[in-house]
């Protein structure tokens, strides 16, 4: 675990010497501060047939993923209008989904009943 930001070389002992980089820690921005300051909420959740974001801003994509890290969606702003997204066809369970609006990516869990 990283707690300061910086850049950090790491050697894989055992696959040396072709497994070697660079990771690079960045200043952490909670999540929290990021949902206050592009006020975005999704709603209903958990839900059964769709979920809507509200926001002021311009949501470039939204992208649901399943518990498993698996991408099952991605809806298109420019396609859906109305911010109304639908989920009937997927099967229940916990998600997440990454909304893209500006330069920020929120990720906000949703649970499909």
């Amino acid at each position: 675990m990283f707690t300061v930001a910086g850049n950090y070389t790491y050697q894989c002992d055992v696959h040396a010497p072709g497994m070697a980089g660079t990771i690079t820690v960045q200043t952490a921005t909670s999540v929290a501060e990021l949902q206050k300051k592009t006020e975005v909420k999704v709603f209903p959740n958990p839900t059964a047939d769709y979920f809507s974001i509200a926001t002021k801003q311009t949501i470039k994509s939204v992208s649901l993923i399943n518990i498993t890290g698996q991408l099952v969606k991605t809806y298109s702003e420019t396609a859906n209008q109305t911010n109304r997204f639908d989920v009937k066809a997927l099967p229940k369970g916990i998600y997440f989904l990454t909304i893209e609006i500006g330069d920020a990516k929120l990720v906000e869990k949703l649970i499909i009943q």
